[in-house]
């Protein structure tokens, strides 16, 4: 983002700058500009180019000037406008310009202007993910049959960018379409044929459209999409929540909405403004209301500064997105739990109060502007105080009184300081920043004291921060004395689901050059919330974070520009995945849940949404009976949060059945031949719907494994019920747990009646290494070696059965829905097998190819309450031709409402296209098919491979109408596998699939 600079001021010109008044501005208008931009103030005057190291967020615009991302505290909007400077987005109080530097002089001397705030800049803070909340069984129908996997949602996520051609964010019928509606690169500056996302919010960045996506994907042409993830925070984060796990067959690493739609703001490789931020939340609301879709919006992103209380630009920005029906925002709760940052008191009038940070001895990164350490003070009251800092050199090195704002360049270091009553909720704030403006003067070693008195009257309670604490090449620590990690929630939005870590993946399996298999190091925190995990409250005492999700040991999608080396620890064989932690995992685990609660209800309100969650979290010996600082409610429980939202009198529910512990561990060989059991017992009644299964290393099956349910006689296996579930062996993965799905085994269990999980391999010279615990035995395992089953008292298998009730009483069950046409008539039909307090059904249309909203044409009143079949039909007469998608709304006694799926259907429309089925197919190593068109244009056909790369374009050149072209397709020098040839004229495109086996 920080472009190239033509000139650089000297040392003494940023001391000038730095000080308390830009030439043409007053005293007054200049301590309305952060002291972070005033740099740019003085080299406007000057007219020369100068490097603002300070300022979080550059971008240079098409006619190269700088421009710098503000946050603007005023209520009088129209005022900037008639200055002809752009805002961006617009708040209660506050507005987001990209500014030049003559803007800032501009806005600093109207009077409606409070404050020009740099902001702040924040930081990066599944299978068995998507099995331990509960979306898996979501995904296969567990609740009323209805698969959720976030079909008519639009996940958007602001961070490092993604890899828009991994093959997890594909359609996985055609690889050739992306689930990406738009990308939007704030980074970057429009060239040729690139425009700016101005329709949506913002005339800066490039914004990239599913057509142009879709255009690289296949390359016609390449090269037009410049936007990556070198980062490859951003690719990671949108594959746990949205991954569809299409990158590897069978489907693997699939994240929580694999069916959801989209969006990629990027806004950084590394480090995003809050500026850019509060944009996103405009341009995610815009695109979500054009589409008429729900839209849950994940920040994997955080920041230790700010005032803690939900009072900052950003949190009211986030708080204004998840105001309405259909939005939620939710972010990672920080990941500054094990860091000592934090420390509180009370000072009472006339006394002060002091704070000690000791710099170690360190080797300063060479240069300026990159070592420092950062303090950020915040007081209950607007109360006045002096802040005097005394460096390891010099007592009283600088002295801040009220209202004050300068940089004091010293031998220690540079002491930029900025003593204000903050714009957002009226609280006496210091930031202090200690820096190398000068190389020759990086921040001494040493201690430094911040003495800070107080002169307001009365006694002021205070919360400190301190950040970027990290200084040196080696990244040595500057410790804060006394400090500690309570309130270090790296957000504080009220609306806002805010969301902690626990560790779900203590070890695995990594690259698959050698297998080398790895873990965390130090005593196993499997299950415990992660050490790294911010924790609340804030700083207003409002109960943060609302939930935990898993979020350690992390495997989700790779970008292919991150560099990731296969020798890596974190590489994950298949080379299209890696593993990593922190909470900015945890949160897209909770968005792309959430994900799945809207596309049961598109009207659910955050606060609905977060209550759901909240409410119907997983509690046990880990989390606490009760909300609590490190895990709010508890874990995430998706499952139970969907019975509830479905059917809210519903005692449905699901339970992980763990006899392990992890307070000792071993580990057996299951050879071929050999069964070995839990027995689990659950307290509720439901269907037995997965496993988690835990192998240790090297699996090396050539064979699948076999899972079956046994009646119980004694403690022992008595017979077998339901279906065996056998399972390839490429779904193994060693030393991590592993989710099956069971739903194939058709069982249903009592509660409080014992039951066995009954596993065992089924090739000959396999063998299984299963993970044991050896130190808290429950008595529950047994074995087959031959001779009949036995238990095995010493130790406990590491298998998790998951027992799960999805019971509801839908409102109305749907038996039949359909469109037809007659004529330039569009006859809907519907029928309904039961219905309880049904009001009736909307009938809701739209065109298939517009990003418009749906418009109600037609009310039915439904019967109330029946248990017989009851037909309705409603005939929409002199349809215009095209293609239309046609749903219900139906609508309850009570008011709430639930949609139908959608049902495409084309009236009056010629086919443009006759396509005669490839033949033979399966084919080896040659297969043709027949194309004609219904009028002259130009027709190209593409063979592309199950990647999404093409192989061989079998025409391209202009057609006649009514003439047929064979197709020839010669696969000789290709794999076995899925090839799909991809047909696409001037007015259609169409794909078919043909299978090559050699």
């Amino acid at each position: 983002m920080n472009p190239t600079r033509l000139a650089l001021l000297t040392f003494s010109l940023l001391t000038i700058a730095g000080g308390v008044s830009a030439q043409s501005l007053s005293k007054q208008e200049s301590e309305k500009v952060d002291v972070r931009l005033r740099g740019a103030l003085t080299a406007y005057e000057m007219g020369v180019d100068v490097d603002v190291p300070r300022a979080p967020s550059i971008w240079r615009a098409e006619d190269g000037t700088d421009r710098y991302g503000v946050i603007v505290y005023t209520d009088d909007s129209d005022a900037l406008r008639a200055r002809n400077i752009r805002v961006n987005s617009e708040h209660d109080g506050f507005v987001t310009v990209m500014a030049s530097a003559r803007e800032l002089a501009d806005m600093a001397r109207l009077p409606g202007v409070r404050y020009i705030d740099a902001g702040e800049v924040r930081y990066p803070d599944n299978d068995v993910a998507a099995g331990l909340v509960g979306a898996s069984l979501l995904h296969n129908g567990a609740v009323g049959g209805t698969e959720y996997k976030g079909d008519g949602v639009i996940v958007c996520v602001y961070d490092s960018g993604v890899d828009i051609t991994h093959e997890d964010f594909r359609d996985p019928v055609d690889p050739t379409k992306s689930r990406f509606l738009y990308v939007w690169d704030q980074t970057l500056t429009p060239t040729g044929g690139e425009a700016t996302p101005a329709e949506s919010c913002c005339t800066y960045g490039v914004e990239y459209s599913k057509t142009q996506i879709e255009d690289e994907i296949d390359g016609s042409p390449a090269g037009f999409v410049r936007e990556t993830d070198i980062n490859g925070h951003g690719t990671h984060v949108i594959g746990t929540a949205a991954g569809n796990g299409s990158s590897l067959s069978p489907a693997q690493y699939v994240g929580m909405a694999p069916n959801a739609d989209l969006i990629m703001i990027k806004g950084g490789d590394g480090s995003f403004p809050s500026s850019g931020i509060i944009d996103g939340f405009s341009y995610c609301d815009a695109k979500a209301t054009a589409a008429g879709k729900p839209v849950v919006m994940n920040l994997s992103l955080g920041s230790d500064a700010g005032p803690h209380d939900g009072t900052d630009p950003e949190s009211i920005a986030a708080d204004a997105f998840s105001a309405g029906a259909g939005r939620l925002a939710v972010y990672s709760a920080g990941n500054s739990g094990d860091d000592a940052i934090h420390t509180s008191g009370t000072v009472a009038n006339a006394s002060s109060v002091s704070f000690t940070f000791t710099v170690p001895a360190y080797t300063p990164i060479a240069g300026a502007n990159n070592d420092d350490f950062t303090f950020d003070l915040w007081f209950s009251t607007g109360g006045a105080v002096t802040v005097t800092v005394d460096s390891p050199a010099s007592t009283g090195a600088a002295v801040f009184g009220p209202g004050s704002s300068s940089v004091v360049p010293t031998a220690d270091g540079t002491i930029s300081g900025n003593n204000r009553v903050d714009s957002g909720n009226g609280d006496r704030t210091f930031r202090l920043d200690v820096y190398d403006s000068n190389a020759a003067s990086p921040p001494a070693s040493g201690t430094w004291v911040v003495h800070v008195s107080n002169t307001s009257g009365s006694s002021m309670d205070y919360h400190g921060w301190e950040y970027d604490e990290l200084i040196g090449d080696a990244f040595d620590l500057v410790p804060l004395t006394g400090g500690d990690s309570n309130y270090t929630l790296s957000t504080s939005s009220s609306n806002s689901l805010i969301v902690a870590s626990y560790v779900h993946r203590w070890r695995w399996c990594g690259d698959s050059i050698g297998g080398s298999c790895v873990g965390y190091i130090g005593t196993d925190l499997s299950d415990d919330i992660s050490s790294f995990s911010s924790v609340g409250p804030t700083r207003d005492g409002r109960q943060k974070p609302d939930i935990a999700a898993p979020g350690q040991g992390m495997i989700s999608a790779l970008s292919k520009d991150m560099g990731l080396s296969p020798a890596s620890a974190s590489y994950i064989p298949g080379g299209k995945h890696y593993v990593t932690q922190g909470t900015s995992m945890s949160s897209p685990a909770a968005a792309g849940a959430a994900a799945l609660l809207f596309q049961a209800d598109p009207s659910l309100t955050a606060a609905n949404a977060r209550s759901l969650i909240t409410s119907n979290a997983d509690t046990d010996g880990f989390t606490g009976g009760v909300w609590n600082a490190n895990w709010g409610h508890g874990r995430l429980n998706i499952f139970r949060s969907m019975v509830k939202l479905v059917d809210n009198a519903s005692a449905g529910n699901r339970e992980i059945l763990a006899y392990d512990e992890w307070s000792s561990s071993g580990f057996i060989s299951v050879t071929f031949g050999i069964k070995v059991a839990v027995r689990f017992t659950a307290g509720i009644s439901g269907d037995l719907e997965g496993v988690f299964i835990h192998p240790r290393y090297p699996v090396t099956l050539s064979g699948p494994l076999t899972l079956e349910i046994w009646t119980n006689s004694g403690v022992l296996p008595a017979s077998i019920v339901g279906s065996a579930v056998s399972f390839s062996h490429t779904l193994v993965k060693g030393n991590s747990w592993n989710y099956i799905d069971l739903s194939a085994a058709g069982v249903a269990v009592s509660s409080g009646t014992d039951y066995h999980l009954v596993l065992y391999p089924t090739q000959s010279g396999d063998t299984l290494p299963l993970w044991i615990d050896t130190g808290s035995i429950d008595n529950r395992s047994s074995a087959d070696t031959g001779g009949g089953w036995v238990s095995q008292p010493g130790f406990d298998f590491r298998i998790r059965p998951v027992v799960a009730d999805g019971t509801v009483s839908l409102p109305v069950e749907l038996a039949v829905f359909e469109a037809l046409t007659d004529g330039q008539d569009l006859l809907v039909r519907w029928q309904t097998a039961s219905e309880t307090d049904n009001a009736g059904f909307g009938l809701e249309l739209k065109a298939a190819d517009s990003e418009q909203s749906y418009r109600e044409v037609a009310f039915t009143t439904g019967a109330g309450t029946s248990t017989e079949r009851i037909d309705y039909e409603h005939r929409i007469v002199d349809v215009a031709p095209g293609a239309y998608l046609v749903r219900l709304r139906q609508v309850a006694l009570d008011g709430t409402f639930e949609y139908s799926p959608e049902v495409l259907v084309e009236i009056g429309v010629e086919d443009e296209v006759f396509l005669a089925a490839p033949y033979p197919n399966p084919f080896n190593p040659r297969t043709s098919m027949q194309v004609a068109v219904a009028r002259e244009q130009h027709v190209r056909a593409d063979v592309f491979d199950a990647t999404g790369r093409r192989v061989v374009t079998l025409m391209d050149d202009d057609m006649r109408a009514g003439v047929t072209r064979t197709l020839d397709f010669d696969a000789s020098g290709l794999a076995t596998g899925l090839y799909f040839i991809r047909v696409r004229g001037d007015h259609f495109v169409s794909t078919e699939k043909v299978l090559l086996i050699k």
